[in-house]
């Protein structure tokens, strides 16, 4: 029996698990020149472009984490897309918000159960939602990073129509 399926999904319909996400990849290099790596491949619908990243799929996994024990599940109405890929899902959330107001997706694979090692990683005071950067988890972070600021348009200039589908398409 399978453990997981692949997906399509948007990055940013997923949230991080925990709060401090490192800088650099265990081989040394950082995020941000990863980021330069990721292809983005045009598709047809539902989505616009698929990324392509130089590193294995994120794994991600339908869950509500219970407020107050991190341990503990509910499986509620909350549920969310969470990974313990956490530098990974930075990568792909950069590179998806500065291709927004596109549609785009990567693949991923869907856990079928909550994996333990998500249960003791979790530590998220934000749901997941906000994670901050720093060079280790003992070190402050230098930034906080919410891919919802990276797409906010300060210009004025939008099109509606494709900011509501790309909103409408991480609800879906």
């Amino acid at each position: 029996m399978p453990v997981y399926e692949e997906k399509l999904i948007s990055p940013l319909a997923v949230r991080f698990s925990q709060e401090h996400v490192r800088t650099t990849f265990r081989n040394g290099m950082k995020l941000e020149e990863v980021a330069h790596l990721v292809q983005a491949e045009p598709v047809s619908a539902p989505y616009d472009v698929v990324l392509k990243p130089p590193f294995p799929n994120m794994e991600i996994v339908r869950w509500a984490p219970k407020p107050g024990g991190r341990t503990k599940l509910s499986l509620g109405e909350d549920m969310h897309w969470y990974t313990k890929d956490n530098r990974r899902l930075y990568v792909l959330q950069k590179v998806a918000t500065k291709l927004w107001p596109k549609k785009v997706a990567v693949e991923v694979d869907v856990l079928f159960t909550v994996p333990s090692e998500l249960l003791k990683k979790y530590d998220s005071s934000t749901a997941g939602l906000f994670a901050g950067l720093g060079e280790s988890v003992h070190c402050q972070s230098t930034s906080i990073w919410h891919w919802g600021h990276a797409v906010t348009n300060l210009s004025g200039m939008m099109n509606m129509d494709l900011e509501r589908a790309a909103f409408k398409q991480l609800k879906d």
